[in-house]
């Protein structure tokens, strides 16, 4: 399956890959995650690859060619980070993503569902399930 990322704008791009760089810093340091270490390379190979698109001084754009269970596989880690985040940021050893940064996942976590979306029963049924317990991926 193909999907499409963009055009965000580069401030947000840039907001987005420096926090979420500071949270897999978080992520990787605690003593129990509830996220397996293959999930979290899979995060540092992406933001690798984007820093450079959102440095670029040019919208943000990018696309992949993936198979549709590993696309679940990393759209469920994104899921499960931010609910781990979300905890430490409430006891004080990690913070929200900043609001320039809002756009960006916003953009990524709906073209991400939206091409998922359309690929077989299953997948539409785990972006049903996506949208009922993750506020951000409900559609607008």
């Amino acid at each position: 399956m193909r999907v499409d990322l963009g055009p965000v704008s580069t401030g947000s791009a840039q907001a987005w890959v420096s926090y979420a760089t500071d949270m897999l810093t978080v992520l990787r340091g605690l003593p129990e995650t509830q996220l397996p270490s293959g999930a979290l390379d899979a995060f540092a190979a992406l933001l690798s690859e984007w820093r450079p698109i959102a440095d670029s001084g040019e919208p943000f754009r990018w696309s992949i060619e993936e198979q549709p269970e590993r696309v679940q596989y990393l759209l469920n880690a994104l899921y499960l980070a931010g609910t781990v985040i979300e905890q430490e940021a409430a006891s004080g050893r990690a913070c929200l993503r900043p609001a320039s940064a809002d756009k960006f996942h916003l953009v990524l976590v709906h073209e991400a569902l939206a091409a998922l979306a359309h690929e077989s029963r299953p997948d539409a049924q785990f972006v049903d399930q996506m949208r009922n317990v993750w506020e951000i991926a409900r559609r607008d």
